[in-house]
């Protein structure tokens, strides 16, 4: 089982797998859902959603099939395809709008798959919880998002691989994002100042486009700590 595809919405946090059907979750209730849902499936909106929570409520009983059956294996194929399982039901309950059971489910999966050298299993882990910080983000759980995204940087921080770098800095700038809504501007603004530096020695384009993204949230911040102010 591999995990697949990718979402980006300005942070790495990635929902993958599933396609389409997470991508028409996003659509329901825009003017062109119904159009597009008639043309492709032949049904109202109200047909393709509950068409679509079965397919889900399906995929997610596949998923805890595989992970009460091989959860407690001890191979390498075996864990990365219990890590899957577990990131792949959260996706599904992500497009169903049940973040909550996905933060629930990120959280079982870094707690029941040990850490690793193998890169694919880590990038699972990591993805999953900076996947999880932000939709604590979502759900106005900051301070819950600030300890998520401390436990990436201290579980997978000194991981040297560029795929996981990437989701460290990631997750860095989640837990700005979290401590700005929390009204600390100063440690957010510090964690943004931090990213800058850290992404300005790095080449890769994926890199520079976080420096960006970092460079962005310091004058958000700066901006909202100023209205305050004001």
């Amino acid at each position: 089982m591999r995990v697949l595809g990718a979402r980006d919405a300005g942070r790495p946090d990635v929902t993958r797998g599933l396609s389409p059907v997470p991508d028409f979750a996003v659509m329901t209730g825009s003017p062109e859902f119904e159009e597009i849902a008639g043309e492709l499936y032949g049904l109202r909106p109200d047909e393709f959603i509950a068409a679509r929570d079965e397919r889900m409520a399906e995929a997610i009983a596949g998923f805890d099939d595989v992970i009460t059956r091989f959860s407690a294996a001890t191979d390498i194929d075996s864990r990365r395809d219990v890590a899957d399982a577990y990131f792949n039901k959260a996706v599904a309950q992500t497009a169903i709008g049940n973040a909550t059971g996905a933060v629930d489910t990120y959280a079982d999966m870094a707690a029941n798959i040990a850490n690793d050298p193998d890169l694919e299993l880590t990038e699972t882990l990591t993805l999953g919880l900076v996947n999880r910080g932000n939709l604590l983000i979502e759900l106005g759980r900051h301070e819950e998002a600030v300890e998520n995204f401390d436990d990436v940087l201290n579980r997978f921080g000194d991981r040297p691989e560029a795929e996981i770098q990437f989701l460290i800095v990631g997750a860095a700038l989640g837990k700005g994002d979290a401590l700005v809504n929390l009204g600390d501007f100063g440690e957010a603004i510090f964690i943004y100042d931090a990213v800058v530096v850290e992404t300005g020695t790095r080449q890769e384009a994926a890199f520079e486009r976080m420096q960006v993204a970092a460079m962005v949230s310091k004058g958000r911040a700066l901006w909202r700590a100023g209205a305050l102010i004001d």
